[in-house]
């Protein structure tokens, strides 16, 4: 049964079109003729770039993935559906719901870090190596040292877009379920059978029955198609920023009396 069934998901997904795209790698016109000052930057813009394209290829292949699982199941009994989700749907189908929110913050992460480090550039003299240790680095750090980049608000914007609000309400806020709660499940299960909360005018308590409905692929692959076409512009966006910030680079590193003699 389980390899049949694996067998038929493989056969879909050939035929299953591919609703998304891949980012490209080693795009930076970063020059090879480096300063000292600048390896920090280059070493890790190549290492950035290259993750956050392997992290948004991955997303895009398993959001692929899903939507071929969501034709194979059409049909099957429970007994069937539980073991197609229990065997392959669920490790990809919760690993993809987490990314966008890992994702983004990688962004963050890697934006704050280039741009401290290009702020040599627009603070000169003035410019300390003052950036927080990297597991206190959050969407702050990124806005204060990324505010003399003109690319960076548009880069800020898209990211917002992914990953937002409307995303996580519309999976059952899966990812902060999953880490802190109890998440809904996929395609069949019900979970958390009692709720509670506050209401907000009396602030009496209230209890509720029934449970969490799964996840139908059905309604999670559309969400996650969109999900993709936003870090796609975020990456975009991100290209951009980077681009602003190594024209600069360049032309300084052109300017330096020891590239100058060497050359």
């Amino acid at each position: 049964m389980t390899i049949a069934r694996y067998r038929e998901f493989h056969r879909q997904l050939k035929v299953t079109p591919l609703k998304g795209r891949f980012m490209p790698y080693r795009w930076s016109t970063l020059g090879n003729e480096l300063t000292i000052v600048w390896f920090p930057y280059s070493e890790m813009l190549l290492d950035y770039s290259n993750e956050l394209a392997n992290a948004i290829n991955a997303m895009t292949n398993y959001t692929h993935e899903l939507a071929a699982w969501r034709d194979v199941i059409v049909g099957l009994n429970d007994q069937q559906l539980m073991d197609v989700t229990h065997k392959f749907v669920d490790p990809i189908a919760t690993l993809v719901l987490n990314l966008p929110y890992a994702i983004r913050s990688r962004f963050i992460f890697a934006a704050a870090h280039l741009c401290h480090q290009a702020n040599r550039l627009k603070y000169k003299s003035e410019w300390r190596d003052d950036l927080p240790p990297d597991d206190l680095i959050y969407a702050e750090i990124a806005d204060a040292v990324g505010r003399p980049w003109p690319s960076y608000r548009p880069f800020k914007r898209a990211w917002e877009r992914f990953g937002s609000r409307k995303f996580q309400t519309a999976t059952g806020n899966f990812r902060n379920s999953f880490h802190h709660q109890f998440p809904p499940r996929f395609e069949i299960g019900y979970t958390r059978s009692v709720s509670r909360k506050k209401t907000s005018a009396a602030g009496q308590t209230i209890y509720g029955f029934g449970g969490m409905p799964p996840l139908a692929l059905a309604h999670i692959v559309p969400l996650l198609e969109k999900e993709c076409d936003h870090a796609y512009v975020l990456f975009e966006r991100f290209q951009t920023l980077v681009e602003e910030q190594t024209r600069l680079i360049n032309a300084a590193v052109a300017l330096d009396p020891l590239i100058r003699k060497a050359g």
